[in-house]
């Protein structure tokens, strides 16, 4: 079973949703960034995943891409997490200069993101239906 959300690129700061994810559900986070980036912004962000603190914790899977529902590629092979109980994925909004840029996931103007996980199949504890979470989508 899975489920969309859609979440609003933030103007200033940063996006939250705070929920749960059931027992064997996938999740897909949808954002559009907006179709140019004003001129004098950092050029940076970061999907976070974090436990909310009301459950037992679980590990996650999954990846941020270009398509909803994808867990294992990503884009352009970054943004992949298996096993993590908090993920924080960076990325840029802007062409980053000189040789030895740190690898990122490269986001464009007006093109759809896609935040997809899910509990980690074998690791989920017992007796537990819904686990808290919190997302939050940061831009600067």
């Amino acid at each position: 079973m899975s489920r969309t959300i859609t979440l609003e690129w933030p103007t200033t700061g940063f996006t939250k949703w705070t929920g749960s994810i059931g027992r064997d559900e996938q999740l897909i986070f949808q954002t559009t960034p907006p179709t140019s980036f004003p001129a004098g912004s950092v050029g940076g962000g970061s999907w976070n995943l974090a436990e909310d603190g009301s459950g037992p914790p679980c590990p996650r899977q999954g990846a941020v891409s270009l398509k909803a529902g994808d867990m294992t590629e990503g884009i352009d092979g970054l943004g992949v997490f298996v096993g993590d109980q908090s993920v924080y994925v960076p990325f840029r909004t802007s062409t980053p200069g000189g040789k030895h840029s740190q690898p990122m996931i490269q986001v464009f103007p007006g093109v759809p993101l896609f935040f997809n996980f899910e509990n980690v199949p074998d690791e989920q504890p017992a007796g537990v239906e819904q686990f808290g979470i919190i997302v939050e989508l940061d831009w600067h």
